[in-house]
């Protein structure tokens, strides 16, 4: 079904745009930064994770606005394990139900 193709896409596209988003902001480059937190928004919006969309739209919209990066790697850091719960609540549902 519909859902199941989003969910695996989810966990197979996800990690890529986090890991992206790590990299450039170790890199310092905001705005690349700000294409991945809103690859993340996009993609966690499909399927209603409404924690992750929210906290990845706060963080491309401190990209945009040129907040200290400090700020930027702090939202970062709170996106990370929400990002790994996400994953882990989608991969349970998705073993629970194939």
């Amino acid at each position: 079904n519909t859902l199941k193709v989003l969910i695996a896409s989810f966990l197979t596209d996800m990690p890529n745009y986090v890991q992206s988003l790590e990299s450039e902001l170790n890199a310092k480059d905001i705005s690349s930064a700000a294409k991945s937190a809103h690859a993340i928004k996009g993609v966690a919006g499909n399927l209603s994770t409404l924690a992750l969309a929210d906290l990845a739209k706060h963080l491309e919209r401190a990209c945009l606005d040129e907040k200290p990066v400090a700020e930027i790697v702090t939202l970062q850091e709170r996106l990370m394990p929400l990002f790994d719960l996400t994953c882990h609540e989608l991969s349970a549902w998705l073993n629970e139900n194939s």
